[in-house]
């Protein structure tokens, strides 16, 4: 039976970006661009956090700039793309994003509003889901950063919305 599905949202300090003297990006050349200025105004604080082993958010980026993970031919057997030219568009711009941010390289997607609630990363890529974790721990009173939170789609890379990973869990 299904039990939760999701998609991944950017979520953003307000007051980090206004900082930073930064707005919102309209395409995901402006979203990598942020943040590596975000990081240059911000010492210490992450434009993006972007651990090393975040396969979920780099998927958007491959997708954005036509690329593929895998492609089944006609006779069935899966060819793989990350070596394709889009692919490694996108790769590389995740890379870009990776470069700039301060989180372990070998860290996953998990916890990412922990260091976004203790302020050391001004953006991130979580399940839409991660408001609740943002905003509130199950012991603790909603944070200060319920006044500078701020939320968007990730951009595509002409506008518009990024196709991202959607994704849940189900009860077997």
């Amino acid at each position: 039976a299904p039990y939760y599905s999701g998609a991944r949202v950017v979520f953003y300090n307000t007051a980090q970006y206004a900082t930073a003297g930064v707005e919102v990006p309209t395409d995901l050349d402006g979203y990598v661009d942020n943040a590596g200025k975000l990081a240059a105004a911000l010492p210490g604080v992450s434009g993006v956090w972007y651990p090393g082993q975040d396969w979920y958010n780099a998927l958007p980026f491959i997708w954005e700039n036509g690329g593929e993970v895998a492609v089944q031919g006609d006779d069935g057997t899966w060819d793989a793309q990350f070596s394709s030219p889009e692919s490694l568009t996108g790769l590389a711009q995740v890379q870009q994003l990776m470069a700039s941010s301060t989180a372990p390289k070998d860290g996953d997607e998990t916890n990412l509003w922990v260091p976004f609630r203790e302020q050391q990363a001004a953006t991130i890529s979580a399940p839409s889901w991660a408001y609740w974790s943002i905003v509130a721990d199950e012991d603790q009173a909603p944070t200060a950063l319920t006044d500078t939170l701020g939320y968007f789609a990730l951009p595509g890379k002409d506008g518009g919305a990024a196709q991202v990973f959607a994704g849940g869990s189900n009860i077997a």
